[in-house]
């Protein structure tokens, strides 16, 4: 009985998974990344003296793919193309990584990439490089289904838009949001930042990008209960392709003092959106993590403090992802004695509850996701040290 116990306890302990910085995977800055089965997992880096490239994991060994571009905010890969987002270009791969090519039709800012049966998906600021098309400014979903030769933009005029999800061909999510003061007025200005090549990005109000890596910023608080503490957080929806949109959650700004990060969605009904700011009564720092089980109509916080591991100072919030109906992870972020320590919150009932799976150390999470169309349960995040001047990608298997 004794042996038998052995191995079965060897056995579970063989199979257990866990998140894991990959090996070879090391750049200066590593901020967006996307599956799309468990042996193809990108993140789109860059670094000094090297210049832009793909990071590509096929389950056992690192591809670090080329490509002209400059600082990338997200990647994302499927069976058809493989695309980046960098400071306005647009880079896409139709080869699997052979050869990268800027789109000529399009071009912005977007931390927010998807690509889903052969259709790319941005959310962000667009711009068309040449006079026909889409105006300067455009912010919404850009969209294309000829590998980047061709665009559409659906403009969502409410708010700052930050991420997407993409249920299903014609239900999309997208989350928006911004924080107070002096990055709202660098944010207003970033479309022409870019213009002017200047190579500086507010990822959030928590990290600062640029080609020198990642500046993480001390909460600046704005003060428990003002009237308006400069923060909003919208999500709309579409059920008609990006042809009209509505908001499924509103903005509060004299109660809600926070914004969104990303957002993801196992059905056109059931979502979770990842939220940062401050507590409205105390200026601490606070996260959030709201899931919708119809489709948008009620929103519940799944990782209020109790659920938070005690004595930790919570940050930053992220990433999110399901793997499936029922299972799904958030990466966040605390901080204790300057050192960051990544949180994974890991949901087994869709997200009713979360609950920290794993801490990694010296870990600020950016990004994750799950190629959850093709049922992989293979995770892949981005991971910035505490410097902020090294990044990787981390594995989950």
């Amino acid at each position: 009985m004794f042996t038998a116990l052995l191995v079965a306890s060897l056995a579970s302990a063989a199979s257990a998974k866990e998140w894991k910085v990959i090996d070879g995977t090391a750049a200066t800055t590593l901020v967006g990344c996307g599956a799309d089965s468990d042996v193809n997992g990108v993140c789109g880096a860059s670094s000094n003296g090297i210049g832009a490239f793909m990071e590509r994991y096929d389950g056992a060994d690192v591809g670090k793919e080329k490509f002209d571009g400059g600082l990338i905010m997200d990647a994302a890969t499927d069976a058809t193309y493989t695309v980046a987002s960098s400071m306005l270009p647009i880079i896409v791969s139709k080869d699997g990584g052979k050869t990268y090519a800027t789109s000529e039709s399009l071009g912005g800012l977007s931390q927010s990439n998807d690509v889903t049966d052969g259709v790319i998906s941005m959310v962000g600021t667009f711009t068309k490089p040449k006079s026909e098309g889409v105006p300067t400014g455009v912010q919404g979903v850009a969209r294309s289904e000829d590998g980047g030769d061709s665009w559409t933009v659906s403009e969502i005029p409410e708010g700052y838009v930050r991420y997407g999800a993409y249920p299903s061909k014609d239900t999309w999510y997208v989350s928006s949001g911004m924080w107070p003061a002096d990055e709202v007025d660098a944010l207003k200005t970033a479309m022409e930042d870019k213009l002017q090549h200047k190579k500086t990005h507010l990822f959030s109000a928590r990290a600062a990008v640029s080609s020198r890596g990642v500046q993480f910023k001390d909460h600046k608080r704005v003060g428990a209960n003002e009237t308006d503490g400069g923060y909003t957080a919208f999500i709309s929806k579409t059920t008609d392709g990006g042809a009209t949109w509505s908001t499924v959650f509103p903005n509060d700004p004299k109660n809600n003092y926070f914004y969104f990060n990303a957002i993801d969605c196992s059905s056109d009904l059931h979502c979770v959106a990842v939220a940062e700011g401050e507590d409205a009564e105390t200026g601490d720092y606070d996260i959030r993590a709201y899931v919708t089980f119809d489709g948008g109509e009620s929103w519940t916080n799944s990782i209020p403090k109790s659920t938070w591991p005690e004595d930790t100072m919570m940050v930053s919030i992220a990433g999110a992802a399901w793997v499936d109906e029922n299972e799904g992870w958030l990466g966040a972020t605390s901080k204790s004695r300057g050192m960051l320590q990544a949180q994974f919150f890991h949901t087994t009932d869709g997200g009713k509850t979360f609950a920290v799976d794993q801490q990694l150390n010296d870990c600020f999470v950016m990004d994750l996701d799950f190629a959850a169309n093709t049922g992989s349960t293979v995770g892949y995040a981005s991971c910035i040290g505490s410097s902020g001047a090294s990044a990787s990608m981390a594995l989950y298997a």
